[in-house]
């Protein structure tokens, strides 16, 4: 008997079951997309609980929502702001020797929220959840900008005085780690890329990267958080209404591996494939032959199983079941054994209708359902089986994507090798004139990234238009248009 403790949160425990768990005992299907943002407007009257954050949702990123399952929380864990899932994120400002929380959470004696506005906006491919503050004079904008195929988060935000003398020493984004044991690291990839770590008793390493940032002055480490500088001067100086900082950077979740290298992220448009697990439970019945199972199926209820031997090398499995009208597969799973014939109340079912994968033991069965039915399987031995293979299937050469495009500052250009090539990337303008080459040179499989600041050959900076990137590779070529507004 196994016992898991831990916070109950599903991923985990998903996780947990799969290392009990034989391979041939589930079905990976692809999960069901979900993306959402707003600006919350859910309040507790604690300042350990708090809703009224900008909140992000996908498969990968799991917001403020009460009862969402949650991997990685932004910014405020639900569990409380003293011990945040990964981090927690919040905008400070160093005024006069002292630091202020420009996203301070909701007065603890019930009242209203601090921040003086929320909001909401929903766009065609992205959807952005914003609240702003007031304090000590400053107001502070707070976003997140959630895509719809994407595992990234965009945090960006402004800050304005709103006096026309404000003192201001340093402005500052802090992401921190929380204090409990299980911390780990903060990693510096380079100077504009870092990776938040801390260690899972499941997945051993939860994470989250830190890249792609812009009107951010200096990435520090400072204890156990990361501060990102949108200013940091060395005594306090006076600003106006007129000025405005902006600032914006890309959150890259992960669970299971460390990133270690910026190849590693992947281009904002493109998601890793997050599966959920469908268990084959063993036939109501047949609960001393845990080889025989079902997979769940919200359509169908399975009320009784019975095996009938009928020799010593053939038997049949009868299965009483409940099915909702309609027509779809129902799955089971016979372990070492050979499927010789599928009926339906009394009937054989036509071959077509259903499939069997000696390599996987799992018995596909595709009828029109209509309410109460009886399933025969007649069974034989076999004699071998083959072993599963859960290997990625291979992948073609790919130009993913220049993100941001168009960009104004720099652009990171991701593309993907299906084997080891000698590549050339290279920019051309309109004309067909190469301005610069930005790889000549043989790289490993996988995905790759760079950062492309806009400049030619010799560093000059270019004027705004279209420009081409163009990937020669294996063979073969990919070409992307990028457009650059200064």
């Amino acid at each position: 008997m196994y016992y898991y403790l831990n916070r109950g949160d599903v991923d985990t425990f998903d996780a947990f079951n799969q290392t009990l768990f034989n391979q041939k005992h589930y079905d990976l299907r692809e999960a069901e997309d979900y993306w959402a943002a707003s600006w919350g407007s859910r309040r507790c009257y604690l300042a350990d609980f708090s809703w009224t954050y900008p909140q992000a949702s996908n498969n990968y990123i799991c917001s403020q929502e009460l009862f969402r399952y949650k991997g990685i929380s932004l910014p405020r864990s639900q569990n409380s702001t003293r011990c945040p899932e990964i981090f927690d994120l919040s905008v400070k400002a160093t005024i006069q020797g002292r630091t202020f929380d420009l996203t301070p959470l909701p007065e603890e004696d019930g009242g209203p929220p601090l921040h003086e506005t929320a909001g909401f906006t929903e766009a065609q491919k992205y959807m952005v959840g914003e609240v702003s503050w007031e304090v000590n004079s400053l107001e502070n904008r707070l976003r997140y900008m959630m895509f719809e195929d994407s595992d990234k988060l965009i945090v960006e935000g402004e800050i304005t005085p709103t006096q026309d003398s404000v003192l201001v020493k340093e402005i500052f984004v802090e992401l921190a780690l929380p204090w409990y044991p299980l911390s780990r690291e903060i990693y510096k990839i380079d100077d504009f890329t870092w990776d938040i770590r801390r260690s899972d008793e499941i997945y051993h390493t939860v994470g989250i990267t830190v890249h792609n940032a812009t009107g951010i002055d200096t990435v520090e480490k400072h204890g156990t958080s990361l501060r990102l500088y949108i200013l940091k001067d060395r005594e306090d100086r006076r600003y106006g209404s007129q000025q405005h900082w902006s600032y914006r950077f890309y959150l890259f979740p992960h669970l299971g591996y460390e990133v270690t290298d910026s190849s590693q992220i992947t281009p904002l448009d493109s998601k890793r494939p997050r599966c959920y697990r469908e268990y084959y439970k063993t036939l109501p019945g047949l609960r001393d032959h845990s080889e025989m199972g079902i997979c769940p199926n919200r359509n169908l209820f399975v009320y009784d199983a019975a095996l009938t031997p009928q020799d010593a090398a053939q038997k049949e499995v009868k299965i009483a079941l409940y099915a909702a009208p309609g027509t779809y597969p129902i799955r089971f799973f016979f372990k070492d054994n050979q499927i010789l014939g599928v009926r339906l109340d009394g009937a054989p079912l036509p071959e077509d209708s259903w499939h069997f994968a000696p390599d996987t033991d799992v018995l596909t069965v595709e009828s029109d359902w209509q309410g109460i039915a009886i399933l025969e399987v007649l069974l034989g031995e076999k004699s071998n089986s083959v072993g599963l293979d859960f290997g990625p299937e291979p992948l073609g050469l790919a130009f993913l994507q220049n993100c941001p495009n168009p960009f104004s500052f720099d652009t990171v250009i991701s593309f993907r090798l299906p084997e080891q090539s000698e590549v050339e990337l290279g920019i051309y303008n309109l004309s067909g004139q190469r301005v610069r080459t930005l790889v000549s040179g043989r790289l490993q499989e996988g995905c790759h990234s760079l950062r492309w600041e806009g400049k030619d050959s010799e560093g000059h900076l270019l004027a705004s238009g279209v420009y081409l990137c163009r990937l020669k590779a294996g063979g073969r070529v990919k070409v992307q248009k990028m457009l650059l507004l200064r």
